[in-house]
């Protein structure tokens, strides 16, 4: 197989799949030896995401709206997301600017 991103070959590879700093197990993939593009079977896809579910990161990404409170503005977070990071009311956080359109948020 070639790989759609730059054109190199391909080979079937054994990969240990990591998401949001979780070990999900190790999968099949065709693997760019050129660009490092991975490239999973249906399959392979069914079985991470069922990893996925089983480790509670399958879901975490959310669209949510910037509400005011008084003079400040607050951003809702999912609960699941909050479990998975440990943030819990009056837990302190740092925030910061990564760019002119994304912010961080680090739970000290």
């Amino acid at each position: 197989m070639k790989c759609v991103m730059c054109g190199g070959k391909t080979e079937q590879k054994k990969i240990t799949v990591t998401e949001l700093g979780k070990a999900l197990g190790q999968f099949e993939a065709d693997v760019c030896m050129k660009c490092g593009e991975k490239y999973y079977s249906e399959e392979a896809m069914r079985k991470i995401q069922v990893r996925e579910k089983e480790t509670g990161i399958f879901g975490l990404e959310a669209e949510t709206e910037v509400t005011q409170y008084g003079n400040s503005l607050a951003v809702r977070i999912k609960k699941a997301l909050s479990d998975f990071v440990g943030l819990k009311k009056g837990k302190k956080v740092h925030v910061y600017p990564l760019d002119a359109k994304k912010l961080a948020i680090e739970v000290v």
